[in-house]
């Protein structure tokens, strides 16, 4: 009786779902709906309806490497400031002192190394080739110094020891804001050497005593400052940069792109004319302008785009995957201001992009999604 009801129980659960499975859908509610009614992606093809280019001078205080060197186009000067006075060193006991070096890239550049004359202190992050501070500027572009040779020496090693003249000394600790390396203009190349920032083997300045003690010191301010000298800038050319940075900015007019659809594809393409730099690869980035009209003033995002492209001196075409702008600018169309490109980052060591124009411009390439019809 009892086994007889546990079968009757168990065929009635079977039947159950059995049923069950066979009134369900092997698929979501709407799904193949959905699949059938999705568009063809749509495409379309822009031309930049508005661009600008420009060159700047930028602080390069943060650099891991600092550029020293010049050629027909770049001259790049060093300075370095250290925390000696003779509160802490007593100079009437030094019987030696030496500035060790520690190249990263070196060429065989010839280089003096003055004295740095100013009214007031440089600063690291906001010194460039025309300013000691964002406030003030040096009384002769390319730094303010002192005629007084320290040293007048070739960088061309691994590893550079200079010894610095005794006599000097005082110029050098208590009537100065640090030195400065300007490379002899009969050489031309450009040598690298380790900032204050790589640890280990950043700069040195080292204190040998009459009781044979050793005291070392490492910069507390350190960069690089740059500046084009021949290089004109076309307006119209399109330049990408670093060291010397220059920057350029595009305006795509997307009014074509119906509202609220989804960006499966964003393509923008650039075609290189020429191409200069001190390494064998570099990379450029995309920046979202964020206010309108496209000037040297205009803002745009501190966030780099998802993507970078590097770049090899043989490269001639580059393309980047925009499509988190162009979604944003479809879904906020008051947003479209433009992109901004440039080498990144637009610190490290000198290097110059000439875009194409005319029938090459950039082009940025859309395909999109309508939203799917039929649902409801």
């Amino acid at each position: 009786m009892l086994l007889g009801l546990k079968r009757n129980i168990i065929f009635l659960i079977v039947l159950f779902f059995a049923i069950l499975v066979m009134r369900c859908d092997k698929t979501p509610v709407g799904y193949d709906e959905l699949e059938r009614d999705l568009s063809n992606p749509v495409f379309n093809e822009f031309r930049p309806t508005a661009r600008y280019c420009y060159g700047k001078y930028s602080p390069l205080g943060d650099a891991n490497y600092l550029v020293l060197g010049r050629n027909s186009e770049y001259e790049s000067r060093i300075l370095m400031k250290f925390a000696v006075d003779d509160s802490t060193v007593n100079l009437d006991s030094v019987v030696k002192v030496k500035l060790v070096l520690y190249p990263k890239r070196y060429n065989n550049i010839s280089f003096q190394i003055h004295p740095i004359e100013t009214s007031s202190e440089w600063k690291e992050n906001t010194a460039t080739w025309k300013r000691m501070d964002e406030a003030v500027p040096w009384m002769t572009d390319g730094g303010d110094y002192y005629p007084t040779v320290l040293a007048n020496t070739t960088l061309s090693s691994d590893s550079c020891i200079i010894e610095l003249p005794l006599n000097k000394l005082d110029t050098l600790v208590n009537h100065s804001w640090g030195i400065i390396f300007i490379a002899i203009a009969s050489d031309t190349g450009f040598t690298t050497i380790n900032s204050r920032s790589i640890s280990g083997k950043s700069p040195k300045l080292v204190f040998k005593f009459r009781d044979s003690s050793i005291t070392s010191y490492v910069p507390n301010q350190d960069c690089h400052i740059i500046d084009t000298l021949n290089l004109i800038l076309p307006p119209t050319d399109l330049w990408l940069g670093a060291g010397f940075p220059f920057r350029t900015m595009l305006k795509f007019t997307l009014d074509t792109i119906p509202e609220n659809v989804t960006i499966a594809y964003a393509e923008l393409t650039i075609n290189i004319h020429s191409h200069y730099s001190m390494s064998d690869t570099l990379s450029i980035g995309v920046w979202k302008v964020l206010e309108p009209g496209l000037n040297s003033l205009t803002k745009f995002a501190d966030n780099i785009s998802n993507q970078t492209q590097y770049i090899a001196s043989t490269d001639t075409t580059v393309t980047f995957d925009i499509r988190q702008i162009v979604q944003f600018w479809n879904t906020k169309p008051d947003s479209n201001f433009g992109i901004l490109l440039s080498v990144y980052p637009e610190n490290y060591e000198i290097s110059r992009v000439r875009l194409k124009t005319g029938t090459y411009l950039p082009n940025l390439k859309v395909g999109y999604i309508l939203p799917p019809t039929g649902r409801f």
